[in-house]
């Protein structure tokens, strides 16, 4: 009897997350007061833009990013996942990668150029939300293509908010060489429309939450990352500017695999009908 006991304890121990098992509120809660953490990081950006303290922008919606990534995941490990829980995490993503960094690139250089400085934060604010909205109705939608499991129809909410912020972390990463003329102010305006363009855009981005990395290359991904790491410490806008310019890079291989997707859907389409 007494060697049953932690056999019993272990059982009810994995039942408490089986999906039909009584739920800890505790517990089912954790995953949405992580998209609250998240929402209030990220949007505490704008406090820090109006302060001018840009170093502090940059490293909140960075924070604000990897709760977005963490929220998902916890609710599929605790179990607790719901349609409450999704709709407050697009709401959440719209605003910390959406208007958030719209409005610091507004502050930092935008206004600059008034009404059409502005025009230009809404165009940013506007893709996102149709970036979004796109998603989550594609999320519902039982007849994407095969590729569409893998990748994401354009540049991801949390992506597209860091690339947007390139040229404010090139005049924090260059200083002391970066003349403040009126062609800053025109790069920050064209960048920040080539980013909105590229959210509403059909090119497909490798879903890192999906890709899984085979155990042979764990070694090689731990030391990728110890040097990331040395150099996030050492030069860390120089090494954000060469995580935004490797990302670009992924976009070629990701064309290339969603073009491998297509030829073999339409040969089992024609083996199909054959």
């Amino acid at each position: 009897m007494k060697k049953a006991e932690p056999e019993k304890r272990k059982r009810r121990f994995k039942n408490r997350f089986k999906k039909g098992s009584p739920k800890n509120a505790l517990v089912c809660a954790i995953p949405n007061m992580t998209t609250i953490l998240a929402l209030c990081t990220g949007f505490t950006a704008v406090r820090f833009a109006l302060n001018h303290q840009w170093e502090f922008v940059i490293g909140a919606i960075i924070l604000a990013a990897i709760l977005d990534s963490l929220d998902g995941r916890l609710a599929r490990l605790l179990n607790s996942s719901s349609r409450f829980g999704a709709e407050l995490d697009s709401l959440s993503d719209f605003v910390n990668f959406g208007v958030t960094p719209a409005l610091v690139l507004y502050f930092y250089k935008l206004q600059e150029w008034g009404h059409y400085g502005w025009a230009v934060t809404l165009f940013f604010t506007v893709c996102m939300g149709l970036r979004l909205a796109r998603f989550n109705s594609q999320t519902h939608d039982p007849n994407l293509p095969s590729w569409s499991m893998e990748f994401f129809t354009g540049i991801p909410a949390p992506a597209a908010a860091l690339l947007g912020l390139i040229p404010l972390v090139v005049d924090l990463a260059f200083s002391a060489s970066y003349p403040h003329t009126i062609f800053n102010t025109l790069f920050c305006a064209l960048w920040t429309v080539f980013t909105g363009f590229m959210m509403i855009s059909t090119l497909a981005t490798f879903s890192f939450k999906k890709m899984k990395i085979p155990e042979k290359y764990m070694f090689k991904l731990l030391f990728i990352f110890s040097i990331t790491t040395v150099l996030v410490v050492t030069a860390p806008w120089l090494t954000y500017l060469g995580i935004c310019f490797a990302y670009f890079g992924t976009w070629f291989f990701s064309y290339k695999k969603k073009k491998a997707y297509i030829k073999q859907d339409d040969y089992l389409k024609d083996a199909i009908s054959f």
